[in-house]
């Protein structure tokens, strides 16, 4: 090592020949340290390997069909049996004089979503399968099937009933008075 500090300045190559010289360095590859072609797994190996992805491609495979026949099965279940909730908030007839009390209240929030609710009422009776009353907007508007202005009524008392309930946004006398007009616009389409 003292020869190299006082060859400082010395050509780049002889430095590097020094250095080696010593023979604590590795000199060559790993790959031309042995004789013989370079190590590869054993066949046996890469079959397994090859094989376990199948199985766990074959059981994932299986969990997903398994799980689309029971999806699909309880959904025509569902589908087949009326909801007892469902067909007892059609029954129960929400009533537009609680709705124009709320109103004359100042709860025109509550009111509106009272309107919503006699919408549902009144369109499940139409129904085979009424949606729940607890059902989405989306679902609403699919289990009605409704066309043009009629869809766009019920959209409109969905869409307050969500800014009030869900967005906490305050609702006034103009809110509802639309409100009212669109219900029964909508109620005026359909048969009573």
């Amino acid at each position: 090592m003292g020869a190299l500090a006082q060859s400082s300045g010395a050509d780049p190559a002889r430095l590097a020949q020094e250095i080696l010289s010593e023979g604590g360095y590795q000199t060559q590859l790993p790959a031309q340290a042995h004789d013989g072609p370079p190590v590869t797994p054993p066949l046996a190996l890469l079959e397994l390997v090859f094989w376990v992805g199948v199985a766990v491609l074959a059981a994932l495979l299986a969990w997903w069909l398994v799980r689309l026949v029971r999806d699909y099965r309880g959904r025509g279940a569902r589908a087949q049996e009326p909801s007892g909730v469902a067909r007892a908030f059609v029954a129960s007839d929400p009533r537009l004089e609680e709705a124009e009390a709320q109103a004359q209240r100042g709860e025109f929030g509550e009111a509106i979503h009272l309107l919503l609710l006699v919408a549902i009422a009144r369109l499940g009776r139409e129904l085979d399968q009424p949606p729940e009353p607890s059902a989405t907007s989306r679902e609403l508007l699919r289990a009605f099937r409704l066309r043009g202005a009629a869809r766009e009524d019920l959209r409109f008392l969905v869409g307050r009933v969500e800014v009030f309930l869900f967005g906490g946004a305050p609702l006034g006398r103009e809110d509802y008075a639309e409100s009212r007009a669109r219900l029964d616009a909508l109620l005026a389409e359909r048969p009573a």
